[in-house]
């Protein structure tokens, strides 16, 4: 099970989806799961207080059951299709320890430990991604100085500490097709992942800005 982290715009989905097509990986997008969870439970609160409220009721670990739920909810839609994934990528955790208490509720879905990617990008690159890639309303005119914030209260709920509990760090501060390269020297040389297709397997690391180390 492969764990993705990072601020907004640093590439976690992009990364996300080459291990999808390229080395059959199920991915799960946390944030996508509760904002799905919630529609369904409680679409008129706002997130702040039902969030409050389902875990003063549940525990701290509600979030993270839902996590697993989903997980598992997929992976066995999966076996149902006749497909084994080849790998569980799991995106947008923002907290070491919901990372530690899902890769222990999930630890029997693979027999290899779970990995923590943490993808690194300079604060400038990312600001620059946040407001070209323009997901939401304001999002391409957002200061600097904004974008900031948003930075700071990502870290407030404990990225940098899972940075460095990370067992890898992928650099995305070149192209797409370097970051992408980078991308595939880790899953092939470091995490022993198998592509669907032979094209490209020997792939190496190009570019100064990007690479990885353990």
């Amino acid at each position: 099970m492969l764990f993705i982290v990072g601020y907004h715009a640093s590439g976690k989905t992009h990364l996300a989806n080459m291990l999808i097509e390229q080395y059959g990986a199920l991915h799960i997008e946390t944030s996508a799961v509760v904002r799905a969870f919630k529609a369904s439970d409680n679409p008129d609160a706002s997130m702040g207080q039902w969030a409050e409220q389902k875990e003063a009721h549940y525990g701290i670990n509600f979030f993270d059951d839902i996590i697993v739920d989903a997980v598992r909810g997929a992976y066995a839609n999966e076996l149902e299709k006749g497909v084994t994934p080849k790998e569980v990528v799991i995106t947008g955790n923002r907290a070491l320890t919901g990372v530690q208490y899902i890769a222990e509720q999930l630890s029997d879905l693979h027999d290899r430990p779970s990995s923590v990617i943490a993808v690194e990008v300079s604060v400038e690159q990312r600001y620059q991604r946040y407001k070209e890639r323009d997901r939401r309303p304001g999002d391409a005119d957002v200061s600097f100085e904004d974008f900031g914030d948003l930075i700071a209260h990502e870290r407030d709920t404990g990225l940098d500490e899972i940075f460095a509990y990370a067992d890898h760090i992928v650099f995305n501060n070149d192209s797409r097709e370097a970051f992408m390269k980078a991308g595939h020297a880790l899953a092939l040389n470091e995490l022993g992942l198998k592509r669907l297709t032979m094209e490209g397997e020997n792939l190496k690391i190009n570019g100064e800005g990007n690479g990885f180390y353990r």
